[in-house]
């Protein structure tokens, strides 16, 4: 999003090769977590919601195709119908413009 609202403002960005630059994956964990559910939601209703203020068909294309590859990513999971559907509300959600706090953590 913050690339998005720079470039609007006409700046230019670019990306520099450096050996510094290593990542490691430290918070990635191995398998499906509970808090997983309400990220999907929000990462899904946040990815429509800049969508629709910074409207492209490029834009609508490519988030629709990375949420069917996250979809897709579900479907391992023994709950994957219930993230499914939080991912798919997450998008309505995003539609119709909800923000702020909408799920609890706590009753996942």
């Amino acid at each position: 999003e913050y690339s998005i609202r720079i470039k609007k403002r006409g700046f230019r960005m670019s990306g520099i090769k450096s050996d510094l630059h290593h990542i490691m994956h430290m918070g990635g964990q191995r398998g499906f977590t509970r808090a997983m559910l309400w990220r999907g939601y929000y990462q899904a209703r946040n990815g429509m919601h800049i969508v629709k203020s910074n409207f492209s068909w490029y834009g609508l294309l490519d988030y629709m195709l990375l949420e069917v590859k996250r979809m897709a990513g579900c479907l391992p999971a023994s709950d994957r119908f219930y993230r499914i559907y939080l991912r798919m509300l997450g998008v309505a959600h995003g539609l119709v413009g909800k923000t702020g706090k909408t799920l609890n953590p706590i009753d996942f």
